[in-house]
């Protein structure tokens, strides 16, 4: 079965970036019986936020976990993806972060930066949390598919809802961090976060290319390419649509 009908994943997701809602109304919420809602988990997601790291200017950007996820499950539902691969793919997006309502968020730049390694707090966040035995195998292989996105190595190969998740909830982060930016600077503000912060969207989409190429499954394969290459073109077009000044380390990829 073609995860797609055909290719154009920008077409497809037609979001622009003037459109691109930072608080979209998705009509999406477990159900009242999941033990994710009855332990308390999923509003435990609506206080957990994002984008804490001290450098960037106070008021430039405000998130949540929960709006995360909501905005993460609005892009998937637009790639037209077959309904049993989508509900897989909405369940590993829901399950993934939920280690963060009791570790909290780290943004990924001062995780490399300082060296810290959350990896082990949030495995052992999860092996609390999540008791169904179906959402156990789906935290662990989308870790599979974030450690072969980020080294095109693995240990387990995973599968294809992992890796489109994976992908998926990254470029959300990345794309509501420069639209968020671009709104700043728009504003009149001068401060801005550091090169390295502003340069983590291009840095990591040229890892996850080279991961990308090396999946065997041609149409997964381009799928995966096209997601990637929709948010750098919306990024790119972020910055373009307008006479907003344009960060130098955004400059240099554009």
């Amino acid at each position: 079965m073609p995860y797609r009908e055909d290719r154009g994943l920008q077409n497809r997701l037609g979001i622009v970036p003037c459109e691109f809602n930072p608080f979209p109304e998705v009509n999406y919420a477990p159900d009242p019986t999941d033990y994710l809602v009855t332990k308390g988990y999923w509003q435990a997601t609506t206080e957990v936020p994002r984008f804490q790291d001290p450098d960037y200017p106070e008021g430039m950007i405000t998130d949540t976990l929960r709006n995360h996820l909501l905005r993460s499950i609005d892009l998937i539902r637009q790639m037209n993806l077959p309904t049993e691969l989508l509900q897989r793919v909405e369940r590993i997006i829901l399950i993934h972060d939920l280690p963060e309502v009791a570790t909290g968020d780290t943004p990924a730049v001062m995780k490399q930066e300082l060296g810290i390694d959350r990896v082990q707090d949030e495995t052992e966040a999860a092996s609390v949390m999540l008791t169904d035995l179906v959402d156990i195998q789906l935290y662990e292989d989308f870790e599979s598919a974030r450690v072969f996105l980020k080294s095109g190595d693995s240990v387990q190969l995973p599968s294809a809802a992992a890796l489109i998740a994976r992908l998926t909830e990254q470029i959300e982060s990345n794309m509501f961090f420069h639209q968020n930016l671009h709104d700043w600077l728009k504003a009149g503000n001068t401060k801005i976060p550091r090169e390295r912060a502003i340069k983590w969207t291009f840095v990591q989409a040229h890892d996850y290319q080279i991961a990308i190429e090396q999946v065997e499954d041609g149409e997964l394969r381009q799928l995966l390419l096209d997601v990637l290459n929709f948010e750098i073109d919306w990024v790119k077009n972020l910055w373009q649509i307008d006479d907003t000044p344009v960060p130098q380390a955004v400059a240099e990829n554009l």
